[in-house]
């Protein structure tokens, strides 16, 4: 009995120290699994507040040579900007120059630093592509990028870079930071002209492609 009371406290105090190991993963994947959600869930209510445009996980084509759409994970038509908004979730400290093609992702408790490619660099690419496809210059910062990140990671104040034009912003300064742009002094849109660059984004990656669906099917045939 005594042994049998003994082996069911040291597999209670073993599972406890599992559990202690594995916590804050498990709270991290949690939380990396709500963040788009939570993302999502801001975008929404303010489309709805403002009656905006918004669009979820698009995916568009730009160049027939390239057969993969690029993937967008939410555009919102804004009175003043279109938001190129790019999720963003990681653990532990994230450290480098903004302006790198690479930054640091350090885990505070392994002391582990992985590279990691520049989400910043990634949505000014994503933002080059839309410029392009509706024939507007980067100039003008007719679309404003936001890369956000989730609340528990670690970003100093190097690179919560906060330009208009290309921005990485905690998830809790989001609906903020757009309702602060909304007040800049540029021209508003016109509701139709909303729709007609919507139309032409979509027109524009239909085409394309069509274009690299025939290729595909061109090199099928080939073989």
């Amino acid at each position: 009995m005594i042994a049998w009371i003994v082996l069911s406290v040291i597999t209670v105090i073993i599972l406890l120290m599992i559990f202690l190991l594995l916590f804050d993963t498990i709270c991290h994947s949690k939380e990396k699994r709500g963040h788009k959600k939570a993302v999502y869930s801001i975008l929404y209510h303010y489309a709805e507040e403002y009656d905006r445009y918004l669009l979820n996980d698009v995916e568009l084509y730009f160049d027939s040579e390239v057969p993969e759409p690029e993937h967008y994970d939410h555009i919102l038509f804004g009175e003043k900007y279109i938001y190129v908004i790019q999720d963003f979730s990681a653990f532990g400290g994230i450290y480098g120059n903004s302006k790198d093609p690479t930054l640091f992702l350090r885990d505070e408790k392994s002391e582990k630093t992985t590279k990691i490619d520049n989400p910043l660099k990634i949505a000014e690419r994503k933002v080059m592509l839309l410029e392009a496809a509706v024939g507007v210059s980067h100039e003008k910062h007719l679309f404003q990028s936001f890369t956000v990140y989730n609340n528990s990671l670690l970003v100093p104040p190097t690179i919560q870079v906060k330009d208009g034009a290309n921005s990485l912003l905690p998830l809790k300064d989001l609906k903020q930071t757009i309702i602060e742009a909304e007040k800049d002094s540029v021209t508003s849109f016109e509701d139709q002209k909303t729709k007609d660059l919507v139309l032409a984004i979509k027109e524009r990656s239909d085409a394309v492609k069509k274009d690299v669906q025939k290729r595909k099917k061109l090199a099928k045939k080939s073989r």
